[in-house]
């Protein structure tokens, strides 16, 4: 692949992160060989976002699980800090949406121990199979995920009664209960005796008296 072709390849690829995450962004890409690539990552692997939380106004948190591991050693789900937010962010970062998956990603390890993605490090899956290899399998998962981000939850389906349904609950209770009280006076109405049944069952007690 050309040298000059990889860095518009990485801001293509990169795109849709950005277009999500807030503002348009521009990158500068200096022209890397695949090699010198690799030798500068502190990991590549493979994996898919399963959550996301945002820190602040100019930084994000997601959860990548890892499927497979080309290089570094990671655990079975890895932080990744992505330094866009709902206010903004980085003219150099790269934030995938939540369900996106990635084969391969480079990465870079942060002090804090979360991983970044290399914004200007985007390679093919052929080229990093070239040059190390399949992918090995990823670890057994572990209590927590990578550093000490906070624990993200995956955009799962919602479990418990929403608040729509206990407000149509309570609704229809009322209405069966208006039901039940108007088909109970209804009710008592139709059995009231008339003035003649009383006037007859007067005459019955008396004649019986």
């Amino acid at each position: 692949m050309s040298r000059l072709l990889r860095p518009l390849i990485a801001l293509a690829i990169a795109a849709p992160a950005f277009a999500m995450a807030g503002p348009a962004v521009a990158c500068s890409c200096a022209p890397q060989s695949v090699k010198k690539v690799l030798a500068n990552a502190d990991a590549v692997v493979a994996g898919h976002v399963v959550g996301e939380q945002p820190i602040d106004a100019m930084s994000t948190h997601s959860l990548l699980a890892v499927d497979g591991v080309y290089k570094g050693k990671v655990e079975a789900t890895i932080t990744l800090t992505a330094n866009i937010g709902y206010g903004g962010g980085s003219s150099c970062s790269v934030l995938y949406p939540v369900g996106s998956k990635v084969d391969p990603v480079v990465l870079q390890r942060l002090d804090d121990g979360t991983f970044q993605v290399a914004v200007c490090d985007f390679l093919s899956h052929a080229e990093v199979v070239k040059a190390l290899g399949a992918a090995r399998p990823p670890p057994h998962a572990s209590a927590a995920p990578s550093a000490a981000a906070p624990a993200l939850s995956p955009p799962a389906i919602r479990r418990g009664l929403s608040w729509a349904a206990v407000v149509g609950g309570l609704l229809l209770a009322v209405g069966a209960i208006e039901l039940l009280r108007r088909w109970s006076s209804r009710r008592r109405e139709r059995h009231q005796p008339t003035p003649i049944e009383k006037m007859q069952r007067s005459v019955r007690r008396s004649a019986g008296g």
